[in-house]
């Protein structure tokens, strides 16, 4: 039977974490690197294709083998594909 643990131990890791003299978006060691600008012009591409041929991101996705969530990240530029699905948003794109 599993030991019931008191809320207090589960905070007090997070609690310890929290460094008051960094602040948002600056890690640690000093300022983080920016963002890949590569995946917000990506995604300003992709989106412009897809909204000229009239698709959905569930329809790329669906053409592409990925995840809604992920054309929809690509599109925002959160994050970029990578391997095979770099290769197939390039053809996408260069799609007549």
């Amino acid at each position: 039977m599993k030991k019931h643990q008191p809320p207090g131990r589960l905070a007090a890791p997070i609690a310890a974490s929290y460094d008051p003299q960094v602040t948002p978006g600056q890690g640690r060691d000093g300022p983080r690197a920016p963002r890949v600008k590569r995946a917000s012009d990506l995604g300003r591409r992709l989106t412009a294709r897809r909204d000229e041929l009239r698709w959905t991101q569930a329809q790329l996705a669906e053409h592409l083998g990925v995840a809604v969530n992920s054309v929809r990240n690509w599109e925002l530029g959160t994050s970029a594909p990578r391997g095979l699905y770099l290769k197939a948003v390039e053809r996408f794109l260069a799609r007549k």
